[in-house]
């Protein structure tokens, strides 16, 4: 028999059920469980399926909670950046890491930024912030990525039980913290970089704990399943890039199947990025003119008229000797 739906609990799950079960049905699945006993063919009683309450006009019951199929893309990202945030809590920060607000910036200056007291509800909670660069998920392998948003959460340690520095400086608490969780901070991005300093980046330990946790993260399914299709790049330097993550990632961090997270696939939809203005805004590229009218402008007495393009136009008005209209671009 297939399930039915029968209760939406959230965009993410729904409860669903062959039949609901009674309160004491319920109690008495729930004993089983904590008992280790068996139902009559020799399996667990719905041992790891969460149950839902559920009121209906005969009582309380109970269904099975099943995800929900038709997910929206909006939770497949954030819930993927929260699994790799707790994961990384609980191996690397023994899981005391405060709660934080993890979004998505654009900043062609950085990779991810930590922000303290950024959020604040309606009842005055206040949350810090952890951002991370979308431009960067398809030209760089899952654990470059996920070294910077540990990079940003020995930030959110040194924030909770820490002294953090003037803004922005990275002092020798926060340095000392990274290299215990097996980021190796440096000025450059290489052993040649100082350890402190007011702009950082940092270079995976070999053999250190984030390459060992990471190592355990990337073995299983987890991903990230969407990219921007505008990376800070030329196509030919993402070609390049995706290139050199694939190569240069350590074979003991590549999934079983060869995949870092620098997918090749992606190449098909990137483009060249957007051009800028003056204050780093993209230039979107102008719509055709789909109306098949240009605007023409007389040079002399700047008079306007419309007509069908390419025609060659010459002003009536006194004083302009029938000069030819312009046509706007």
């Amino acid at each position: 028999m297939g399930f039915k739906v029968i209760y939406s609990l959230e965009s993410e799950y729904f409860a669903v059920a062959n039949q609901l079960i009674t309160e004491k049905q319920f109690n008495a699945i729930t004993e089983q469980e904590q008992g280790g006993a068996l139902l009559d063919d020799g399996s667990k009683a719905f041992l790891g399926i969460p149950l839902v309450r559920i009121e209906t006009d005969k009582g309380a019951r109970f269904g099975i909670v099943l995800h929900n199929t038709e997910r929206s893309p909006t939770l497949d990202v954030y819930h993927e950046l929260n699994q790799a945030f707790d994961f990384f809590n609980k191996r690397l920060f023994d899981g005391e890491l405060p709660k934080c607000l993890i979004t998505m910036q654009r900043d062609k200056r950085s990779r991810g930024y930590f922000a303290e007291g950024r959020f604040v509800n309606s009842e005055g909670e206040q949350l810090d912030e952890i951002a991370l660069n979308p431009a960067f998920f398809g030209v760089r392998s899952i654990p470059e990525t996920l070294s910077t948003l540990v990079h940003e959460q020995c930030h959110l340690w040194q924030s909770a039980f820490g002294t953090p520095s003037r803004s922005g400086y990275h002092n020798h608490e926060w340095s000392d913290k990274m290299l215990s969780v097996g980021l190796v901070p440096s000025t450059t991005g290489t052993k040649e970089g100082k350890k402190v300093g007011q702009k950082m980046t940092h270079y995976i330990e070999e053999g250190g704990l984030f390459e060992q946790a990471c190592l355990e993260l990337v073995s299983t399914q987890f991903s990230l399943s969407w990219f921007d299709r505008f990376p800070p790049m030329t196509e030919a330097d993402f070609i390049q890039r995706v290139s050199n993550a694939i190569n240069n990632i350590p074979e003991r961090l590549r999934k079983p199947e060869g995949n870092t997270g620098a997918d090749p696939k992606v190449l098909s939809f990137i483009e060249d990025p957007l051009p800028e203005d003056e204050d780093g805004n993209p230039i979107k590229p102008k719509k055709l003119n789909s109306s098949n009218r240009s605007k023409y402008s007389c040079p002399t007495c700047n008079h306007n008229m419309w007509g069908a393009p390419n025609s060659m136009i010459l002003c009536a008005v006194e004083g302009c000797e029938k000069v030819a209209y312009v046509e706007a671009n």
